[in-house]
């Protein structure tokens, strides 16, 4: 069966970008398999980005949404680096890297923190080296900055050279990227989370779920006492939408951002139930994208709709998960992402995958049990 024309055209785009992005990951001479990194960030498409722009460096990552969670894990695990959010709600990137270095362990003063923020402006380094930070990298996250950062900070004694370039290379997934979603420049997304198709599908779903779950918070102007946590959440939108290609919410979530940290609660009524519609919108027009790929797929590959063929996948899953397995999970997800499942199991999917993110195994177990008892 042959392509559409438009299809065509967004396959040469995404090859494209597939090719300088493999070039950029041939640059990576280095990986820390004995290593162990924890990334905090509120919203969980930075996360599954951050996750995927890491894979090739086969460095173990532990991921949490909040600064006292982050802590505790610090408490608890010996990690080589750490990337902590500027802006979250409860207690932020700033309080909670103080709280780590108030452990005064020998440990928690030298552990790197770097500070992962959308605000990137002049000043910004000298302002988180005297909050106790040790460097910081801008969000959307850049190949060449990440690198730079590793290469930094990472302890050469846990480095081992990389045994080829195409041993760090992602592996593009056979099946195509989404085709157009009015509101995102998919070819640039698929470029700011790796060059990977499979991955970018994967952030999609993600920033579809962060969208939907915050979309609540703005279906009315915020008060004054509501005002900061407004601001915080409007950020981390800000970063992702940019991270996806979804430029003009990305925008609209930065001028939000500036009103609220002016006070200027008439200029967010004026703005708010336009960015509520547009990111209504977006997370939407992702669903039928990611939904419309999994019908074309079946289409493909002759099949009718039928999940049961991978029933025996989602079994193996569910054992790996309630064994903790990380290297079984990631290679069933590896097969599963690349599958042609419809919209409702692909969007179970990334739930799961979502829960694994945060090591949350037993909710994981719990959807991956649930897909079961629907498909057997």
């Amino acid at each position: 069966i042959g392509m559409p024309a438009y299809a065509v055209q967004i396959a040469n785009v995404l090859n494209g970008v597939s090719i300088m992005q493999e070039k950029k990951y041939n640059a990576v001479k280095f990986t820390v398999p004995e290593g162990r990194i924890l990334i905090v960030d509120d919203i969980v498409t930075n996360l599954t980005v951050a996750e995927g722009l890491l894979a090739p460096y086969h460095i173990p990552v532990d991921c949490c949404t909040g600064g006292i969670e982050a802590i505790g894990l610090v408490e608890k695990n010996h990690y080589d680096l750490v990337f902590m959010d500027h802006m979250m709600p409860g207690m932020d990137g700033i309080e909670a890297t103080k709280a780590i270095r108030d452990l005064h362990t020998e440990y928690s003063q030298a552990l790197p923190i770097i500070a992962l923020t959308a605000n990137a402006i002049s000043g910004m380094r000298e302002m988180f080296l005297e909050k106790g930070f040790n460097d910081y990298i801008s969000k959307p996250i850049e190949l060449n900055q990440l690198d730079e950062i590793l290469r930094k900070w990472i302890p050469e004694a846990k480095k081992k050279k990389a045994a080829s370039p195409s041993a760090v290379s992602p592996k593009t997934a056979p099946a195509a990227a989404p085709g157009a979603i009015p509101g995102v420049d998919t070819a640039r997304g698929l470029a700011m989370t790796g060059g990977s198709e499979t991955s970018y599908r994967k952030v999609l779903g993600s920033f579809r779920k962060d969208a939907l779950d915050r979309l609540p918070l703005f279906a009315r102007a915020p008060g004054e006492p509501e005002l900061s946590l407004f601001v915080t959440n409007v950020h981390a939108l800000k970063s992702a939408a940019g991270t996806i290609g979804a430029a003009a919410v990305s925008q609209e979530a930065e001028e939000l951002e500036a009103a609220g940290k002016a006070g200027d609660l008439a200029r967010i009524t004026d703005l708010l139930s336009g960015f509520y519609q547009d990111l209504q919108n977006l997370a939407e027009q992702i669903g039928l994208a990611l939904n419309r790929e999994g019908t074309v797929e079946l289409n493909r590959e002759g099949a009718e709709g039928n999940s049961a063929q991978y029933f025996f996948l989602f079994t193996e899953l569910a054992e790996a998960l309630k064994q903790e397995e990380i290297g079984a999970i990631r290679r069933i997800f590896a097969e599963l992402e690349t599958a042609p499942l419809d919209g409702k199991f692909r969007e179970t999917l990334t739930d799961i995958s979502n829960a694994v993110l945060m090591s949350e195994f037993g909710e994981a177990v719990k959807k991956t049990d649930k897909l079961l008892r629907g498909i057997s």
